[in-house]
């Protein structure tokens, strides 16, 4: 991110350590901007701010002279999934705590409450047996994600019959089996391999 010719760059110390640096082009040093750890963290930009989040789901936002502001609280620790990860959808900011177990697999959606600073669970209401769940319907739209890169877009959009997925880019988020789509509506963990498609490149580079 720039202000002016200024250069704003957040990124972490390394796998191991975990920590959020941040570097300014003003005085072209990197700085620790906090001794909380990172692991299982993300970094996101959202309206020109940038945001970072750790294990908790406690957020802050970077300012361009290196301050750092309390944007979300933590979430209930009652609430599963060790990672968590930011995504812009459709001008909001989502919180996707992701629950990995040997024999099951979840995801949490949460928005963002500027107001509040607080992260507020997505609901919907099952008619059926008369009470809220977690929002599972995005319409759609598809979610990809992966650490410090993510982003939303339509399945319209991009040709593809069906959204309403998560789609794991990168091989940093997930312990097993990175690389793979996971179905809202169908609460099931599969072969990514035609979404992934989409970001090979052209067939007339391999012909170069």
């Amino acid at each position: 991110m720039c202000h002016g010719k200024n250069p704003l760059l957040l990124g972490r110390l390394s796998h191991r350590f975990n920590r959020r640096i941040i570097f300014r082009g003003l005085d072209e040093q990197w700085k620790l901007i906090s001794k909380r750890s990172y692991e299982y963290g993300d970094i996101c930009l959202f309206k020109g701010r940038i945001y970072a989040v750790n294990q908790s789901g406690e957020t802050v936002t970077v300012g361009p002279d290196s301050s750092v502001e309390l944007a979300a609280q933590p979430l209930d620790p009652g609430i599963p999934g060790l990672n968590k990860m930011l995504v812009e959808s459709e001008g909001r900011l989502l919180l996707l705590a992701i629950n990995e177990m040997f024999y099951s697999f979840s995801i949490d959606f949460f928005k963002l409450d500027e107001k509040e600073k607080k992260w507020v669970r997505l609901m919907d209401f099952d008619e059926k047996e008369k009470k809220w769940v977690k929002l599972r319907h995005f319409g759609d739209r598809i979610f990809f994600i992966g650490r410090g890169c993510s982003f939303s877009a339509s399945a319209s959009d991009l040709c593809i019959p069906k959204g309403n997925c998560v789609v794991f880019i990168d091989e940093t988020v997930l312990w097993i089996d990175n690389k793979r789509v996971f179905h809202l509506d169908q609460n099931q963990l599969s072969c990514g391999a035609k979404y992934l498609n989409l970001f090979l490149p052209p067939k007339w580079i391999h012909n170069i």
